[in-house]
């Protein structure tokens, strides 16, 4: 039996910033990420502190500040040559001080990830509750569906009965996993257009709206779960929809995104769903993603909630940007690794 250690990760690995100075604000340590957060020469141990371009002075004299109060010290939106940074400075024996510094995003980020946990648990709570009310309905659906089917003689009605059958059987499903203790990502292989086509067949009938596609056929398959993807999927168009939308675009990239968290991948498959309809007040930009916050008199505030749970099951995230005349809903799906 090989026995394993925990390792503290090196200074060297962070991707945060990290310098250790001395009693003069000169520069004994320097991480590689702090190179790219402040500028080269904070990469060069020897350097007073002062000598980091417009910001060095400032840095200089919160260090004093440190000494002088015997105590750490948090400075947030601090302008720097690669923008808003974050810098913590703390205390250490006798005189030195540790600096640590990082994206004033990364903070954002990670509140915004906070934010999203409690969504999530609050969608789940509710989905729990409802899952056993849900399933009686549906059951009655798909057998009505059933019998007209076994009734109907023309073709095209029979087609639209078994349309019925099948969307029954995956909201069953679906509600079934999203009310269970499971996080785990999913396993099948699956092609993101196959979810995205499937909406439009669904959706694209509509007289008010126009549906478009706009794809890259080049995507390689993800690790999915293709009924919860075609349900988020259609939760985004009818989003739009219900915000009368005359155009909705259904679109799909391979995109590259900077990790924010370790583990994560620089690449993904990203699905969009953009209408131009009036925007998401920004008094609910906030509160989009909670379930039974809505903004319109006949929606249910689930919607956004289950598209968002969908694409964090996957291992991703859902984003959007809004302004009048144009909302961009993002979703962001790691890519199968060919080597699993």
């Amino acid at each position: 039996m090989t026995e394993t250690s925990s390792v503290a990760p090196s200074p060297d690995d962070l991707t945060i910033g990290v310098l250790l100075v001395d009693g003069e604000n000169v520069v004994r340590y320097a991480n590689p990420a702090s190179k790219s957060l402040l500028d080269a020469m904070a990469a060069r141990p020897d350097l007073s502190v002062a000598s980091f371009g417009p910001m060095g002075h400032h840095l200089a004299a919160i260090c004093d500040r440190v000494r002088e109060e015997a105590r750490p010290i948090l400075e947030r939106e601090v302008e720097g040559p690669t923008g808003l940074l974050e810098i913590s400075l703390t205390p250490q024996d006798p005189e030195e001080i540790l600096i640590e510094i990082l994206p004033l995003e990364w903070h954002k980020t990670a509140q915004a990830e906070r934010h999203a946990e409690r969504q999530r648990a609050a969608l789940h709570a509710m989905l729990r509750g409802l899952a056993h009310e849900l399933k009686n309905p549906l059951g009655g659906l798909r057998g009505a569906a059933q019998l007209l089917e076994r009734q109907i003689e023309d073709p095209e009605l029979t087609e639209f009965c078994s349309v019925i059958i099948a969307e029954t059987d995956r909201l069953a499903g679906m509600i079934d996993r999203f009310a269970s203790e499971t996080s785990a990502t999913p396993e099948e292989r699956i092609n993101v257009h196959a979810a995205t086509e499937r909406v439009y067949q669904l959706l694209s009938a509509g007289d008010r709206f126009r549906i478009e596609r706009d794809y890259d056929p080049s995507i390689p398959e993800i690790r999915g779960d293709l009924d919860a993807l075609i349900q988020a999927l259609l939760n985004l168009v009818k989003n739009a929809m219900e915000a009368d939308a005359r155009r909705i675009i259904l679109r799909s990239r391979i995109r590259r995104r900077r990790p924010e968290r370790s583990g994560e991948p620089p690449v993904w498959a990203v699905l969009e769903v953009e209408d131009d309809g009036p925007g998401i007040p920004e008094d609910m930009a906030e509160l989009v993603f909670y379930p039974l916050v809505t903004g319109k008199n006949e929606g249910s505030g689930l919607g956004l909630s289950i598209a968002q749970s969908v694409a964090t099951r996957h291992g991703g995230r859902l984003e959007f940007r809004s302004h009048p005349g144009q909302t961009i809903f993002t979703m962001y799906l790691p890519l199968a690794n060919d080597d699993d």
